[in-house]
């Protein structure tokens, strides 16, 4: 759930994108060790995200909501303000294009 939403965020702020954990990296590991491992590395990601979207007026959820509208082939409203902060950042891009047609 949150490469997908992540990876273009981390690429738009020219960060490496985060890697889904390879099963052969845990397969060794307990259970305990291996949830450990999970939550540590969601962690990374969601104070890496939170860095990233800092004055943008968005949270890690709020960009996993915006992100998931976008990938579902959505144009989704925002805030003038959260919109100008993310394409100040260059973490959006705005397309435009003529009304009143298909």
């Amino acid at each position: 759930q949150y490469l997908p939403a992540l990876g273009p965020l981390f690429i738009a702020c020219q960060e490496e994108p985060p890697e889904a954990v390879a099963l052969s990296a845990v397969s060794a590991l307990s259970l305990h060790d291996q949830r450990m491992t999970l939550d540590v590395r969601r962690s990374q990601w969601e104070n890496k995200a939170k860095q990233l979207l800092s004055g943008t007026g968005l949270d890690q959820a709020g960009w996993q909501a915006l992100a998931s509208a976008i990938n579902r082939g959505e144009n989704p409203v925002l805030a003038p303000a959260i919109q100008e902060a993310l394409i100040s950042k260059g973490i959006l891009k705005m397309r435009l294009y003529f009304g009143g047609g298909a």
